[in-house]
C-alpha cells in the first residue's frame, strides 16, 4: 500500500480522536495504520498537506510523541509555540460533519505539487 493510502487510513483514525477531542502517539497511530512510527511522516504530510489546502485546522497536531506530549521534530504544519491554540482549533472543529474526507488520489496530487515547489525553492 502507499503512502496516500495510508494516509486515508491515518485520516480516519485522527478524524475520529479529533472528534473525541483525544490525542494519539505516534505509537498508536502505527498500530492503527499498519505502518512503523518512524514511517508515519511522510503519511502525515499527506493529511497536514490537505488541511492546509482546504483551511481546515492542522489534524496532525493530535499526534505526540509520548515521552514529550508534542509532535515530532518533523512537524511543520504549526510553529510550536501556536500548539496549544492550534490543538484547540483541533478538537473545536466538527470533522464528522464539516470536514470532506480527501481521496487518495488528491493527496498524492498535493504532495507531488508540494515536493515539486520545494525543488523550485
Amino acid at each position: 500500500m502507499k503512502d496516500h493510502e495510508r494516509a486515508m487510513q491515518a485520516w480516519s483514525a485522527l478524524e475520529l480522536a479529533a472528534a473525541n477531542r483525544q490525542t494519539l502517539t505516534y505509537s498508536m497511530l502505527s498500530q492503527l495504520v499498519g505502518v512503523p512510527a518512524r514511517g508515519l511522516a511522510h503519511i502525515l504530510d499527506h493529511v497536514a498537506l490537505y488541511c492546509r489546502d482546504r483551511g481546515y485546522p492542522s489534524l496532525t497536531a493530535i499526534v505526540m510523541r509520548k515521552d514529550v506530549g508534542q509532535p515530532g521534530l518533523g512537524f511543520w504544519a504549526v510553529p510550536s509555540h501556536k500548539l496549544a491554540r492550534e490543538l484547540m482549533r483541533v478538537f473545536e472543529f466538527d470533522w464528522l460533519a464539516k470536514a470532506a474526507a480527501p481521496t487518495p488520489e488528491l493527496l498524492e496530487e498535493l504532495r507531488s505539487k508540494a515536493k515539486a515547489q520545494r525543488g523550485r525553492g
